[in-house]
This record gives C-alpha cells, structure tokens and sequence, in this order.
C-alpha cells in the first residue's frame, strides 16, 4: 500500500516550487538581485580569462571552484532568465501550471552544479569572435535564453547580461 498516490506527489512537488519560486526565484527581484555580485565575480573571472588570453600569457586561473547551496544558485539562474514561466506560480494555478518550466527540484537537485565555460577559438574571423561560451547545468548543457543556442560568442553573452554586469543596486533592493 502507498501513503501517497502520484497526484499527491504533484502536489506536494508544486507546494515546494512555490516555496522556491517566491522564496529564491522570480517571486519578489529582491531573490535573483541577491546574486548579483556573484554574477559579476563568474565575469569578473571570465574577462580575466580572456585579458591573460589576449596578451599570451598563461591563464593564472584555469578552474575556478564556487561552492553554494540550492539557495545560491537559484536566485542566480533567477538572475539569468532561466526556467521563467509566463505565467507567475501561484496557489491557485497548480492545474494549469503542469507543463510549468520552473521545477525547482529538477533545477537544483541535491549536489547541483552550474559550469562556465571559456573557449578561445584561433580562428576565429574577427576578434570578438574569438572567444566564445557554454553553460552547463547539472552537466547538461544549458540553451541561453536570449538565443536558444548552447554555444554563445562571450561578447554576445556580456552584452545581453550588461544591465546586471554594471548595475548591482543591492542598497535599493
């Protein structure tokens, strides 16, 4: 005999994801600003990559290691765009709500993962083409939001994510 049945799971998985959306996604901007200066550590990082690069030195910094909980990296997938639902997750919508994108239990599993990756590509056709980017999420790769493609031109990626790069009003919030 089972103590739930699977619409009992649904349920019991969409009350945790309203947690999750309001607590530490796109519920309240307060969430996702909150990674705000850790977004601009993985670019401040990523430019040093690409400086180093540029001027053929050797990367000081090959890997670099963040560790966090589900609590860090949701706000800042939040930040990024990811697994925004058209329609903001609330009681009274689990029924239309089924094919929702944000499941917080699939984003952030125990033991998540969020990888960037840097490429130089030496032949490339002009400069800004020569650097390019890949995210990977729980080591699958991630489509960008701004063009549904798991390879992105680092400049393209820098420049979609600029408001976030320059701006980190943590007082305002």
């Amino acid at each position: 005999c089972s103590l739930f049945n699977k619409e009992d799971a649904k349920v019991l998985e969409y009350l945790n994801d309203l947690k999750q959306y309001w607590k530490r996604a796109y519920g309240y901007n307060i969430n996702s600003q909150s990674s705000c200066v850790l977004f601009q550590d993985i670019f401040k990082n990523l430019d040093k990559a690409v400086s180093e690069s540029k001027r053929s030195k050797p990367i000081s910094s090959p890997v670099i290691i963040q560790f966090g909980h589900a609590e860090t990296l949701q706000p800042l997938l939040s930040l990024m765009g990811y697994f925004k639902d058209k329609v903001p997750l609330n009681a009274s919508n689990y029924h239309s709500q089924s094919k929702r994108k944000f499941r917080s239990g699939r984003i952030v599993p125990y033991a998540a993962n969020l990888l960037f990756v840097l490429y130089h590509c030496d032949q490339a056709k002009s400069p800004k083409d020569e650097y390019k980017v890949q995210i990977l999420l729980n080591e699958k790769l991630l489509p960008f939001t701004f063009s549904g493609k798991t390879v992105s031109l680092y400049t393209k990626m820098k420049n979609h994510y600029k408001y976030f790069l320059q701006n980190c009003e943590f007082a305002k919030v």
